[in-house]
């Protein structure tokens, strides 16, 4: 092999065998000049040299000089027409130029003159792929995969096709696949990376976004993965940062600007995110994140209407894959929300839930969640509680903030650590990872080194969110599973449970596009199921946990009368008085929440009523109007105002 840079072996012979093992050697190296001044040479001797010919096509293709590489690779089929190979490469070349139709016919005649070639098949199916008839494509890979199943590159091609019909957790599988059998297949390891962060395994996602970086060191490409990698880790300043090199090596990358739109609107620093996102927008017209984070970093208004019409044409483009349709469906879901047209938005939810559930392939398990609300009635019971008290700890500083998705947890919290005693600590996992190893013997009694390492590991947890304040919030709606488990090891600790409209909060469910661990809601009715079972544990909650440890707060009281509420969520946290408190949207922490704009704004309270908006169009929801719900029933009384956010 000639070494990179180093000079060419035999670069005066006139051998034609010597100059095409060096004219080989240089074009696997990436010498490509090099290759192309050997391999003319060879042709200079022997015009219709076949590999001198194929070379040459395939350096011209490289270097986007489409039409010498047509007319070279179209002579290298007229010489061997018998050659499946030569038939390949010109389909390769016409695919390259847009000619889907002859590159077609090109791979029909190299499968007849060679039927069990795993190439062909391949290449047909990136044909396809590039004439967005996926299900073909994928048919195409599938039997190229037959033919070569340890093909890694064949592995990433059915994992793009299966992406594109929207069959993640195929294509999860085949870019695995694609590499291990093919570990330098950069884009193989970033776009499982996406798709794993997507469904919310942000460690496995990190393991992928750093072999790709490791892969093209010293790249902007590189920078962006290790930006997100910083993204899971907090570190949302180092991220920014990363982000910003990657822009200043390639400043016309629009998924770097994109991205840096993300980290500045988390940030709450909209009008730079949004001049992000709008240059991202510009650099690239097939974006998507572009747009998208145009329509979700501010109130739109009539003067966004060309925006609203871009969106719309990216759902016309057939090449467009399902989770890409799925954010543009609820952008414009939101666009015409803000704008008043609510038939339209409602098209537009209802489209980006039902491809969002086929894009998924999940759903909600009504009979897993209805026996874990039994298991956890059954097994808190004051007896129990009675029974492991002498475990508990004293240490006092968590205030998990539950609830149900958007019924104003992110509000409580961002009003909550605006207090200068109290830390953020976002959405933590904690409980939830450790719930499932909870257990107890036949005496009803909680293991003890079970119970001590997990209180151990909370507090080094919290104290490294901060080590010095009074209180530090958990806020993840979901933990509402978990408040009996909390009470066993931390009865000092305090809960502040949010509850909301139920038809709001529903509807506000369906209205967002959540990342991960929400698979129940894609689906009116399961919503209605799901809201239903929480109802009837924090039923069960309210029963057997003292008021010292938990407080009700409800968002439409919150809204309409700050001041009251504040002070009582304060003093059962055992905090003085700060006014701070009721300056909310001041508080500058990075949210990551489906309400990062909202809770950037005083407090407000239009979103009180908001289904009105949506009365013709309620469906499985009307369950909850129907059963008569005080919440609902308080807030029917009420006069509904214009919406502006949750």
């Amino acid at each position: 092999m000639v070494p990179d840079g180093a000079p060419l072996s035999l670069a005066s012979s006139s051998d034609i065998p010597t100059l095409l093992r060096d004219a080989i050697d240089a074009y696997g190296n990436g010498q490509g000049q090099d290759a192309e001044r050997l391999t003319r040479r060879i042709l200079a001797q022997q015009p219709d040299h076949l590999a001198g010919l194929q070379i040459l096509a395939a350096i011209a293709g490289q270097t986007d000089r489409l039409p010498l590489a047509l007319k070279v690779a179209q002579r290298a089929v007229s010489l061997h027409p018998d050659l499946a190979s030569t038939h390949i490469q010109l389909a390769n070349l016409l695919r390259q130029a847009g000619n889907l139709a002859d590159a077609t016919k090109a791979l029909e005649v190299a499968l007849c003159l060679q039927p069990d070639s795993a190439e062909a098949q391949n290449d047909l199916g990136l044909v396809h792929l590039a004439a967005s008839e996926f299900r073909r494509a994928a048919d195409r890979f599938a039997e190229a995969l037959r033919l070569d199943p340890k093909s890694g590159l064949i592995h990433y091609n059915m994992a793009l096709a299966s992406e594109a019909l929207g069959s993640l957790p195929a294509a999860v599988e085949c870019y695995q696949e694609a590499t291990r059998l093919r570990p330098s297949l950069v884009e193989a390891h970033f776009k499982l990376g996406l798709l794993l962060e997507e469904q919310g395994h942000r460690e496995r996602a990190g393991e992928c976004f750093r072999a790709a970086a490791a892969l093209r060191p010293g790249t902007a490409f590189a920078l962006l993965c290790e930006a997100r990698v910083q993204g899971f880790a907090s570190d949302d300043a180092a991220a920014e940062e990363l982000v910003r090199r990657a822009i200043s090596l390639e400043p016309r990358r629009s998924d770097a600007h994109a991205m840096l739109g993300t980290i500045l609107m988390q940030g709450g620093r909209f009008e730079e995110a949004a001049a992000s996102f709008d240059l991202a927008n510009a650099l690239n017209a097939q974006d998507i994140l572009g747009p998208v984070g145009l329509v979700e970093v501010k109130q739109l208004s009539e003067a966004d209407r060309p925006l609203i019409g871009q969106l719309e044409l990216k759902l016309e483009n057939p090449a467009i894959t399902g989770h890409e349709a799925v954010l543009v469906h609820f952008a414009l879901g939101k666009a015409y929300d803000d704008l008043g047209e609510y038939r339209h938005a409602i098209e537009h939810f209802d489209s980006a839930n039902a491809l969002k559930k086929r894009v998924r392939n999940k759903r909600y398990d009504h009979e897993a969640h209805a026996g874990l609300v039994d298991r956890l009635v059954q097994r808190f019971t004051p007896q129990f509680i009675a029974r492991n008290r002498d475990m508990a700890s004293q240490w006092d500083v968590p205030v998990l903030i539950v609830g149900m998705p958007r019924s104003g947890t992110t509000l409580a919290e961002q009003i909550l650590s605006s207090h200068p005693e109290v830390a953020a600590g976002g959405e933590l996992t904690f409980w939830t990872d450790r719930a499932a190893d909870f257990g107890v013997d036949r005496d009803g009694r909680i293991d003890p080194a079970w119970m001590r390492e997990t209180q151990s590991a909370y507090q080094v947890m919290l104290r490294q969110i901060s080590p010095d304040v009074r209180r530090v919030t958990d806020k993840l709606p979901q933990n509402f599973h978990n408040v009996g488990l909390l009470h066993a090891a931390f009865p000092g600790a305090r809960v502040i449970h949010c509850r909301r409209d139920p038809i709001d909060t529903c509807l506000s469910i369906y209205f967002n596009n959540f990342a991960n661990g929400m698979d129940f809601s894609f689906d009116r009715a399961w919503i209605v199921d799901y809201y239903q079972q929480y109802e009837r544990l924090t039923d069960h909650w309210r029963s057997v946990l003292p008021s010292s440890f938990l407080l009700e707060i409800g968002y439409e009281e919150l809204v309409g009368a700050p001041e009251p509420v504040i002070r009582r969520m304060l003093d059962f946290c055992g905090l003085e008085w700060n006014e701070a408190c009721l300056r909310p949207e001041r508080n500058q922490r990075v949210i990551k929440t489906a309400s990062l704009w909202q809770a950037r704004q005083p407090i407000y309270g239009t979103s009180v009523s908001r289904w009105r908006r949506y009365e013709p169009w309620l469906d499985a929801f009307d369950r909850l109007l129907a059963g008569g719900h005080p919440q609902t029933r308080h807030v029917l009384s009420k006069q509904g105002s214009e919406w502006q956010g949750d």
